[in-house]
């Protein structure tokens, strides 16, 4: 997983059947390729972990390949998460 200049999210495949990103499934891809994200997200951050990804941007927290979450809807759930 990388970021472009322009802010895009690169990365090797999104998820499969089971929701795994390719690596952690055995997948592997030869060329990376733009994250179907909408257009008007500009990634600032990523990272990635043998089994995690996540990547931060302005309005949108996207993670693991299936969730786009408004931010503050994102940390809603973490400070909810927290909580218990």
């Amino acid at each position: 997983m990388a970021t472009s200049e322009s802010g895009k999210l690169i990365t090797c495949g999104s998820t499969d059947d089971l929701g795994q990103s390719y690596v952690t499934s055995g997948k592997h891809c030869e060329t990376p390729e733009p994250f179907p994200l909408p257009p008007e997200v500009c990634v600032q951050k990523a990272e990635a972990g043998w089994d995690h990804c996540v990547a931060r941007a302005m309005k949108f927290i996207h993670g693991d390949g299936r969730n786009v979450y408004p931010q503050e809807e994102c940390l809603d759930k973490w400070k909810e998460i927290r909580a218990k």
